[in-house]
């Protein structure tokens, strides 16, 4: 029989309460958590979507939305079987529910972060103890990579909700192993946060998870554990979710299944062909500074994860083999982009807030007074000496970000030394809820002031300048140039002329109507529609003007893109060709 962690909760029955029980601090709390979740939320709708999976994912969910195709996903009409169709379900309803714009694109995954911190706050609570279990939840909540991967219109937060729901559930579920009704219960909620995971980002959702149980079987030699998962109803919840898509899918087109398990599992893990390769170190930098402002908290968070508690059940060395295969898979994938490691961070989350809970204010003076004196610095030459960076094109933008950027290291740097102060006062709690809440802020701030870039990073003003000239029957073209999110913000179609996005290479091959391949279609397409407008690359506009191609010019936004558009009348073609943008020839 298990018994649990003599460090830990004793059992169901002999707990603290998990939430306070006086007025006082309850209205405290709420205050707490409201104010936090203002800033949680904040900018969503002010940050245009970036390219290119912010703009593609958008669009895929739209286009669901507007054809009623529920089965099959799409980006700019091409079938798109990259991922499972989860998150493109709950984008489009967030889209049928309040309307298409930049914050109900990204309502999915912001929802999604807070169920990865409710998640693994709750589990620890449940199997560590409360004060563990609320900083697990504040580091979580206040890391710069999960704060960045809420905000940001990608599979991976959504991946990283459910699989943080798995490993809550799971290790709830072991805790309470005696019980065998509550084992139960919560293993059958593990099941289906593996299915929804499934669903949003395919079977490494299955393939981790059921390695790292192997592998910790193998250290604790406890093949006892089989029989507490549950298999048989397990799978059955698994199956059930999963099987009437990937069915329904699978007989609409039957390339499907080839593309979406060899190509985009085996090939994408094991080649190059996405460009996205890097080398196998690439993820340690990411997990440091993606864990700030907790990062030198992280060599005692591992420590824990060696700890032997009493009991079979070992939640901590589970944690860590969790941390350690996320981070070999991915390190010895060949396509590496610094969202992937997401799911890593809630089991690290977990262990840092076991150690922090257990530590001396001495200690945690230790780790936090780094932090503030380096956000100090860094404040003050951000903010006072900008020309000792190297400031990139476009100068005043970046000057801008800059500026921004002062402020939001400022506000962590004076979370940092209220910290200080709350732990001197021995209010450790109170003292990791400033940093955490100053981490939210500083990157809250370092994201809206991203915004100060968009021109080079998102399809929203390009869009906009593009828009005042576009009927309904206006034909569009992207040519040599593709930014996933114009489909999005034209809330329309574009022929992609002369260009092959990676994204859209087997899409184009099995739907070849949709582009023009040669250069020479585009120019035909051009003459043969007066009224067109077209997206194009500056060296492609200056030679198409060199063989008389008409076109007025709308938007010079070099380095990246010329907006041009047809003549009405063909025959005058020579006399508007050379008309500035806004004048009549």
């Amino acid at each position: 029989m298990n018994k649990p962690p003599a460090d830990s909760l004793q059992s169901s029955h002999t707990v603290k309460p998990l939430l306070p029980t006086s007025r006082r601090a309850m209205l405290g709390l709420i205050f707490a958590i409201v104010v936090a979740l203002v800033a949680w939320f904040a900018g969503a709708e002010y940050r245009s979507l970036t390219e290119p999976d912010e703009g593609r994912y958008a669009e895929v969910a739209r286009e669901m939305m507007a054809t009623g195709d529920w089965i099959v996903p799409r980006t700019n009409g091409f079938k798109f079987y990259d991922k499972p169709v989860l998150h493109y379900w709950a984008t489009a309803v967030a889209f049928e529910a309040f309307g298409v714009h930049n914050w109900t694109a990204r309502l999915w995954t912001l929802l999604a972060g807070l169920i990865s911190v409710v998640s693994i706050g709750y589990a620890g609570m449940r199997v560590f103890g409360r004060r563990e279990g609320i900083i697990a939840a504040l580091v979580l909540g206040s890391s710069f990579l999960c704060v960045v991967g809420s905000h940001v219109n990608s599979l991976d937060m959504g991946l990283t909700a459910f699989l943080s729901l798995l490993l809550g559930a799971f290790l709830i579920a072991q805790h309470h192993a005696a019980d065998v009704a509550i084992c139960r219960r919560w293993m059958w909620l593990t099941w289906l946060a593996m299915a929804l995971a499934v669903m949003t980002k395919g079977v490494i959702a299955i393939v981790l998870p059921a390695a790292i149980l192997f592998f910790y079987m193998l250290w604790q030699r406890d093949w006892g554990l089989l029989r507490r998962l549950h298999l048989f109803s397990g799978l059955m919840i698994v199956l059930v979710i999963c099987l009437p898509w990937f069915i329904a899918i699978g007989r609409a087109d039957s390339n499907f299944y080839g593309f979406f398990f060899i190509h985009e599992h085996l090939e994408r893990f094991l080649s190059k062909t996405h460009d996205r390769f890097q080398p196998w170190w690439f993820f340690l930098p990411v997990i440091v500074f993606g864990a700030m402002p907790w990062s030198l908290f992280l060599p005692a968070a591992l420590r824990r994860g060696m700890d032997h508690q009493s009991g079979v059940f070992q939640p901590a060395r589970l944690l860590l083999l969790w941390c350690a295969m996320f981070l070999l898979f991915f390190s010895i994938s060949s396509s590496k982009l610094a969202l992937y490691i997401l799911p890593l961070f809630p089991a690290l989350a977990l262990l840092i807030g076991i150690a922090a809970a257990r530590m001396s204010s001495r200690a945690l003076i230790f780790r936090l007074l780094p932090i503030a004196i380096i956000t100090t610095l860094a404040a003050i030459v951000l903010g006072f000496f900008p020309g000792l960076l190297p400031l990139h094109e476009p100068r005043a933008a970046n000057l801008a970000f800059v500026q921004i950027a002062a402020i939001a290291v400022a506000l962590l740097s004076l979370a940092s030394w209220l910290a200080l102060w709350f732990c001197r006062q021995q209010k450790i709690v109170v003292g990791i809820a400033a940093v955490a809440f100053g981490g939210l802020v500083c990157t809250q701030g370092l994201m809206i002031g991203f915004q100060q870039l968009e021109p080079a990073n998102s399809a929203d003003s390009m869009a906009a300048l593009a828009a005042p000239y576009i009927r309904a029957d206006t034909p569009v073209y992207s040519v040599k140039f593709y930014f996933r999110g114009l489909p999005f913000y034209l809330q329309r179609l574009v022929t992609v002329a002369y260009d092959t996005p990676t994204d859209l290479v087997a899409g184009m091959a099995w739907q070849p109507e949709l582009t023009i391949a040669e250069l020479d279609g585009f120019v035909a397409a051009w003459r043969a529609h007066p009224g067109a407008l077209a997206f194009i690359r500056p060296d492609v506009y200056t030679e198409l003007r060199e063989h008389h191609l008409p076109m007025t010019l709308i938007a010079d936004r070099q380095p990246i893109v010329m907006i041009v558009q047809s003549p009405l009348d063909a025959r005058r073609s020579d006399a508007i060709a050379d008309t500035p943008a806004g004048q009549s020839p």
